[in-house]
């Protein structure tokens, strides 16, 4: 007997324990009969042992939550309410639930000036935030049912959204109140006349000594304060359940915080409501407050289309401007214009008769050879009497001596053309190629933020929309009510490419005499040497 690996005995007990458990909880069959469950969202079988699956109730939408009631499959469609009024909300059975943004409608987290929304006529779109100031928190503290103070906007309208009081009084401290009225709490403390209730929240089961919000659900009154203006208010508990204050330096024109866009000033600690009061004290707690965003103008339109691309606008643009001119300049020059004159030796004056019969199809691409490889006869001193009887392959328009020889001679011409011009020049034919100039597209940029984006710093710091999930302005794009924002953008993407240069021509070198030999430096392309009764031109 060893150890429990290797004591079979052992091993084959537990395999009788495992096989008896087994047979317990799946027992064995003979028929589909000895395995009724009672379940009748099951197929039972025999097959030895009893098998029981059930029943498959997906009916392959992603629309519907399946499910078997006493047998029968039960697809109840989903609920894709998102609890947005501004969402139009949907079931795709594939993608499953859909809730796409209603442009043009306040509340949809998106401010849309083409839909006349700004902070005065759709503030919960349109406005930055949100923001928290907070008063310093007491060090030395003194308890009274409440406060009254001053805040003042600075730069732009503000509303204050929720705030928070330190409460002393531990357990149920009672029904908080939040009072206010436009311009300042002084001469105003003694009587309720002319305030306003904005909210009420009951605080229960607190600690003590904590800071307690009074949230945005709580108000019933909007809590508006203008650029530049003073609002007073009023935070207080019911009487004998006190809020903690400190002392401060006694004026109601100390500050006891601020930030960019608000201001807190010191007030009276008051008895409830509207009762005595002492001096000046500084109040404990912040506030939070949305700002008075800037009104934005997409460009071009304040609907951009739905599927912008990265194209330049531009009818024709052209696709990639290169610092070289193109091989087909402007209307109507010589295909392929060369550096180099069109004739080798042009002629000052043009003969009296054309030649005999020129070719009926002159090449395309004439060569700088003979047609023939040997000449037909050898060259004399003087013209033969009659005319070759094989024109060159590729006569001029014009004649091309000025006046006509009496024997043309046995050696064509060494570089005929096809066109040649009537004044050739040493000069290409276009002197300077143009190049279209390439135009500047626009670039769709976006930036996912929930707040309103400037059109100036979308394109400064903002991505391309091509290809990312801002295809539509105010889509969804990065959860907590980010939205996308949309502007159309100069594609500056470097320096305009440099003006094409044509390449400067190199007029005709010519050699030396007829009969004599060519130049050094051009006598390999001379072939040595000039032919006689010839002025060749070095190539």
């Amino acid at each position: 007997v060893g150890d429990a690996n290797h004591d079979n005995a052992r091993q084959i007990n537990e395999v009788k324990v495992t096989v008896a458990a087994y047979k317990a909880f799946v027992p064995e069959c003979s028929d589909n009969s000895d395995c009724d469950d009672s379940d009748p969202c099951t197929t039972n079988v025999c097959d030895g042992v009893c098998i029981y699956e059930p029943f498959d109730c997906d009916d392959e939408s992603a629309c519907t939550a399946d499910s078997c009631n006493a047998g029968s499959c039960v697809n109840t469609p989903i609920n894709c309410d998102g609890g947005n009024s501004c969402t139009n909300d949907s079931c795709d059975t594939i993608l499953g639930c859909s809730n796409t943004i209603n442009l043009g409608c306040c509340g949809n987290g998106v401010c849309e000036p083409g839909a006349d929304e700004d902070t005065n006529t759709c503030f919960d779109d349109c406005a930055i935030g949100p923001f928290t100031i907070a008063t310093p928190v007491c060090s030395s503290c003194y308890i009274q049912d409440g406060n009254m103070f001053d805040v003042e906007a600075k730069d732009a309208n503000i509303a204050i959204t929720s705030l928070k009081i330190q409460i002393y009084t531990a357990g149920n401290a009672g029904v908080a109140e939040v009072w206010m009225r436009p311009g300042t709490h002084e001469g105003f403390a003694f009587s309720s006349t002319g305030w306003t209730k904005a909210a009420e929240h009951d605080f229960t089961n607190l600690p003590g000594w904590t800071m307690a919000e009074i949230p945005e659900s709580s108000f019933t009154q909007t809590v508006d304060i203008a650029a530049g203006s003073r609002q007073a208010f009023y935070v207080t508990l019911p009487a004998e359940s006190d809020v903690l204050y400190s002392a401060g330096v006694g004026s109601t024109s100390a500050i006891v915080a601020e930030d960019d866009h608000i201001r807190i000033y010191e007030g009276p600690a008051q008895v409830h409501q509207f009762c005595g009061q002492t001096g000046p004290r500084v109040w404990n707690g912040d506030m939070t407050y949305m700002k008075e965003g800037a009104t934005i103008t997409l460009s071009p339109t304040l609907k951009p289309t739905a599927f912008p691309t990265g194209n330049p606008t531009t009818v024709n643009p052209t696709k990639s401007p290169t610092d070289q001119p193109t091989d087909k300049p402007t209307p109507s020059p010589s295909k392929s214009p060369t550096p180099e004159a069109t004739t080798a030796n042009p002629t000052k004056s043009p003969t009296d008769q054309p030649t005999d019969e020129p070719t009926p199809s002159p090449s395309k691409s004439p060569t700088t050879e003979p047609a023939t490889a040997n000449p037909t006869k050898s060259p004399t001193d003087q013209p033969t009497d009659e005319p070759t009887l094989s024109p060159s392959k590729s006569p001029t328009l014009e004649p091309t001596t000025a006046n006509p020889t009496k024997s043309p001679a046995d050696q064509p011409t060494d570089s005929p053309t096809l066109i040649p011009s009537k004044s050739p020049t040493p000069e290409p034919t276009t002197p300077q190629p143009t190049t279209p100039q390439p135009t500047y597209g626009t670039v769709v940029k976006y930036i996912c933020d929930r707040n309103a984006q400037d059109e100036a710093d979308i394109c400064a710091n903002g991505a391309s929309a091509l290809g990312s999930i801002c295809l539509f302005k105010g889509v969804s794009c990065g959860g907590g009510s980010k939205v996308c924002w949309l502007a159309e953008c100069q594609d500056a993407s470097g320096n305009p490419p440099p003006s094409p240069v044509a390449p400067s021509p190199t007029p005709p070198t010519q050699c030396a005499n007829a009969g004599e030999p060519c130049p050094p430096d051009q006598a390999s392309r001379c072939n040595g040497s000039c032919t006689k009764g010839q002025n060749k031109v070095c190539e």
